[in-house]
Parts: C-alpha cells; sequence; structure tokens
C-alpha cells in the first residue's frame, strides 16, 4: 500500500475543505415583497433576487398611482435578478419599477399579471438584461417596456406572448448583443409593436414565428 499518496490525497482533501467558502443567506420582505441575499460569508460578496410577494401582507405602493419601486440593494447587496413566477399572476400590478442593477427576468416572472408598464433607469448602458421564457406572457394590460439603456442579450421564448396591448419596447438596440430571441416572443402582440420592432435574422431562432 502507497501510504504517502494516501497522506496526500487526505492532505488535499482537508485543504479543499477548508478554503471552501461557505454562502450566507437573508430573506426579508419590504413593502410586502420578498427579497434572498445570498453572499459569501468571508468575502461578503453577494446579490440578491426578488422572490415574490407577502400574500399576507400585500403590496405597499410607493406613490398613488400604484408604482412599485423594487429595492435596488438589499441588505447593501444589489437585487440582479426577478425571480421565477416572482410576480405571476398578480392582478394588483400597474407600474413597476424595477432594480437598476437587474439582469435577468426569470421565467414566468410576471406571466398573466396586470402590469401596464415596467421601466429600469439604469447606471449606464454597460448592463446586460435577459428575459427569460414567457417572463411577460399573457399580461393584457402591458403596454409598454422601457429600458432604453440596457443591452438586451436574450429574448426567451414567448417572452411577451399574447400581450395585446404591448406597443413600446425600447431597450440600447445599437449596442445589445442578442444572442438569442426564442419562437413567439411577440405572437399576439399589437400589430404597430411587430411592424417597427428590429428583425436580424441572423440572431433569430425562427423569423417567421416571432411574431
Amino acid at each position: 500500500m502507497n501510504y504517502s499518496k494516501i497522506i496526500l490525497v487526505s492532505i488535499i482533501s482537508m485543504t479543499f475543505l477548508a478554503s471552501k467558502a461557505e454562502i450566507g443567506h437573508v430573506y426579508d420582505v419590504y413593502n410586502g415583497v420578498i427579497y434572498e441575499a445570498t453572499y459569501d460569508t468571508e468575502t461578503d460578496v453577494g446579490e440578491a433576487t426578488v422572490l415574490g410577494v407577502d400574500y399576507n401582507m400585500g403590496i405597499t405602493y410607493a406613490t398613488s398611482d400604484s408604482v412599485l419601486e423594487l429595492l435596488d440593494y438589499f441588505y447593501g447587496y444589489p437585487v440582479t435578478r426577478i425571480g421565477e413566477w416572482a410576480f405571476g399572476g398578480r392582478k394588483d400590478l400597474n407600474h413597476v419599477q424595477l432594480p437598476r442593477f437587474i439582469n435577468t427576468i426569470g421565467e414566468y416572472a410576471f406571466r398573466g399579471s396586470n402590469v401596464i408598464t415596467i421601466s429600469i433607469y439604469t447606471l449606464g448602458n454597460e448592463r446586460t438584461l435577459s428575459i427569460d421564457n414567457f417572463a411577460f406572457c399573457n399580461c393584457p394590460r402591458l403596454n409598454r417596456v422601457y429600458c432604453p439603456e440596457r443591452k438586451l442579450t436574450q429574448l426567451g421564448i414567448g417572452a411577451f406572448l399574447c400581450c395585446p396591448n404591448l406597443d413600446s419596447f425600447e431597450y440600447d438596440e445599437d449596442r445589445s448583443q442578442l444572442a438569442r430571441i426564442g419562437n413567439l416572443a411577440f405572437a399576439c402582440c399589437s400589430c404597430n409593436l411587430s411592424r417597427t420592432y428590429p428583425v436580424h435574422p441572423t440572431i433569430i431562432l425562427n423569423v417567421h414565428s416571432i411574431f
């Protein structure tokens, strides 16, 4: 038996376990919205996600016209993601201002909700945004998505499927690096949007099936 190999493997294993960073979690509710932060307990580097709505509290709006202003920071960590189904089916949504650091809107994040406008006021046009599959599917009142300084990287399958009143989708078209536009991304949307949205066949899975 080669004891030197056993000792070496043991030392490597102990070193790996000792150096493995622990991940911390923080949950809390602000204005009726549930947030979660994950962070490295040694470096304190982390980010936060919007998980959804506390159904016992309901949403508290910041202004009289029912604008839901999501936090930019949660316990000091930038809010970078809207989680899957976070606001899915919510009928009490009107206008939502997303966090400035947001880079991902998860699958079904607003599906079937009554949201009217989505806006992101950014820190500059170096930030990217991915809109995942069915993120805004079946939002009958959705009229405008406003993120003019965001570089769009992905539009998932059915991202805006069945949003008949969607007339305006503003993003940084010149600087965007769209790697994928999923099928049915804008199916059953307004005719006006279908005519004006820039179509680039090289980045679309199926040009004839996004509308």
